[in-house]
């Protein structure tokens, strides 16, 4: 299964790219915002997913059924920038419930890693 990230950052390869392995998911990442124009990039793929400053207006979903792509993943607790009624039939819409940060003890700052929570990939499809 190929998903497509856009708006993605350094870090979402450190926390995606193990998680799509243990499923077999193939992830590409775009540092490119989701737009009408850029949905033609996700191509073939089985899933896009998305955050919070990415267009999921009608043409943009529109554009992504063309592309044939399945299903709208979204990477943060909202979808109030997804047309819901637009995707209505076309692509499956998820996100995440529940956002959970865990912050473990270090010496600074800067050494300080946050591990992100998120609901589990492997039983979306």
């Amino acid at each position: 299964m190929k998903i497509i990230f856009y708006s993605s950052k350094p870090y979402d390869e450190i926390w995606f790219t193990p998680l799509c392995a243990d499923y077999g998911y193939t992830p590409i990442y775009l540092e490119t915002k989701l737009t009408e124009k850029t949905a033609a990039l996700a191509a073939d793929a089985d899933a896009i997913c998305a955050f919070v400053n990415d267009d999921l207006s009608s043409k943009t979903i529109e554009a992504l059924h063309i592309c044939n792509v399945k299903s709208i993943l979204m990477r943060c607790a909202g979808f109030n920038n997804v047309d819901l009624k637009a995707a209505e039939g076309k692509l499956v819409v998820l996100r995440v419930p529940i956002l959970k940060v865990i912050q473990t003890p270090a010496a600074s700052f800067s050494e300080a890693k946050i591990y992100l929570t998120v609901t589990s990939l492997g039983t979306v499809f």
